[in-house]
C-alpha cells in the first residue's frame, strides 16, 4: 500500500453482502487516494474502521482518520502513561471506539472524542502491544513483546498471573493472538502453539498442522 491508498468501496458499503460474490476485485469500483489527494506519505501500515464509519489509518508511525472524502491527522494525548506518541498498532471493537498502542508500551483508548490512557500502573503488561484480539463476549486480549493482557473494563490483568501461562507458551504465542481460533494464516515456521477456549482458566498447548496455505490446530 505504498503511496496510493486504494479502497474497494464495499469497504464502509452496508450492503457489502449483497454484492455479486462472482465479480473479481478488478470488477467492482474502486477510488485511489495518493499524496495529491492528501492521503499520508509512507503509505498504509494497518487499518481500522470504527463502528461511527470512520477508517483509522497507521502511517509510519502517525494516526489518521478519513471520513471518505478528507485524510485528518490525528495527535495522541501527551501522557506518562505512553512511553512515546509513535504509533504502532490500531483495532476497532464491535463495542465501538478505537484502541491505539504504541512502540515501546502503552495503549490509548478513543471515544466520543475523549481519550483514556493505559500503562503499566493499570496493569498493562510490560512491552509493546503488537496485537489485539477481541472474543464473542466482549473482553479484550493484548499480545505483548513478553506476554498477554487482558481487560475487564477498568483495569488490565497479566495473563500468566491468573491463567498460568507456561514461559515456553507464552513465548511462543507473544506478538499474535486470535479468539477462538482454529485455523490461520502461515505467518512463521510450524511450531508449537497454546489454545485458551471458552470459558477456560488454562491455556492447552498442541500442534499445527500445515494444509495448503493455512495452519490448523489439533
Amino acid at each position: 500500500m505504498q503511496g496510493v491508498l486504494a479502497i474497494a468501496a464495499l469497504l464502509w458499503c452496508s450492503c457489502a453482502a449483497a454484492l455479486n460474490p462472482n465479480l473479481t476485485i478488478k470488477q467492482l469500483l474502486h477510488t485511489g487516494w495518493g499524496p495529491r489527494e492528501g492521503a499520508p506519505l509512507g503509505g498504509v501500515r494497518a487499518l481500522a474502521q470504527t463502528n461511527d464509519g470512520f477508517l483509522w489509518l497507521r502511517s509510519n508511525s502517525s494516526l489518521y482518520r478519513f471520513d471518505g472524502i478528507a485524510f485528518e491527522h490525528v495527535e495522541l494525548p501527551h501522557d506518562a502513561k505512553l512511553a512515546s506518541t509513535d504509533v504502532l498498532g490500531v483495532f476497532a471493537p464491535h463495542t465501538g471506539g478505537l484502541w491505539v498502542s504504541v512502540f515501546t508500551g502503552g495503549v490509548a483508548f478513543l471515544r466520543a472524542g475523549r481519550w483514556s490512557v493505559y500503562g503499566s500502573q493499570d496493569g498493562l503488561p510490560p512491552g509493546a502491544v503488537n496485537d489485539f484480539a477481541e472474543k464473542p463476549d466482549g473482553t479484550l486480549w493484548v499480545a505483548t513483546t513478553v506476554g498477554f493482557g487482558r481487560f475487564d473494563g477498568v483495569r488490565w490483568r497479566s495473563v500468566r498471573a491468573r491463567f498460568c501461562v507456561r514461559r515456553r507458551a507464552r513465548h511462543g504465542l507473544a506478538g499474535r493472538i486470535r479468539p477462538d481460533v482454529h485455523a490461520a494464516r502461515r505467518r512463521a515456521p510450524i511450531q508449537p502453539i497454546s489454545v485458551l477456549g471458552p470459558d477456560a482458566r488454562h491455556f492447552k498447548t498442541g500442534r499445527i498442522e500445515r494444509r495448503d496455505d493455512l495452519v490448523r490446530h489439533r
